[in-house]
């Protein structure tokens, strides 16, 4: 079955999937390790311009803080519900409802504050959009050093304009690194 965005958006602005997954997150920190890993092989210097496609919560972009602090970060989600996360931790603007709606879940309330602890202090590095990876392009949102597509291939509904819309906003020597649950495409996938 081809999903669309609509599907998607469906899926991860329902707040029963949203509540599991940061449940999950807040038990295990799973993905906050994965991305880790992921971004040690970026060669990330001072300065670099990041675009963090599927940003998610924010973990993507917080992985690159940690490896360089003075990086621009261009979060970009489609889903409403995660984007929003990542906007309070970041920037503080909605963690007050966040603590609200989470008040009777101390283990999430955990993790937003440590999220919000650590990444509030990259908030003047960090700017966010609401979009789809499909739509990078047309996002005109200038030239990138890196792009950053974790945990969000699986997710593409169209990788062919996807990967086309990372390279047209790839500096010269720009670098992209993805990673995918792979469930999706296997390495036989036509399109790839």
């Amino acid at each position: 079955m081809k999903m669309d965005k609509q599907d998607i958006l469906k899926i991860f602005n329902d707040p029963n999937f949203i509540d599991v997954y940061l449940e999950w997150e807040a038990a295990t920190r799973s993905y906050e390790t994965h991305y880790q890993r992921l971004i040690e092989g970026i060669p990330l210097h001072s300065r670099d311009r990041v675009l963090d496609v599927g940003a998610s919560q924010g973990s993507p972009s917080q992985a690159l803080f940690r490896k360089q602090p003075n990086l621009e970060v261009v979060a970009v989600e489609p889903c409403e519900n995660v984007f929003q996360i990542a906007k309070a931790v970041f920037t503080g603007q909605g963690l007050e409802n966040l603590i609200k709606k989470y008040a009777n879940n101390i283990s999430i309330l955990n993790y937003l504050g440590d999220q919000y602890q650590e990444c509030s202090k990259y908030s003047s590095h960090i700017s966010f959009e609401n979009g789809f990876a499909e739509d990078v392009h047309d996002l005109s949102l200038g030239k990138f050093d890196h792009v950053l597509a974790s945990c969000a291939l699986h997710w593409l509904i169209d990788p062919e304009k996807s990967f086309h819309n990372f390279y047209e906003v790839l500096n010269p020597n720009g670098t992209v690194a993805i990673s995918s649950a792979s469930w999706k495409y296997k390495p036989s996938h036509p399109n790839l």
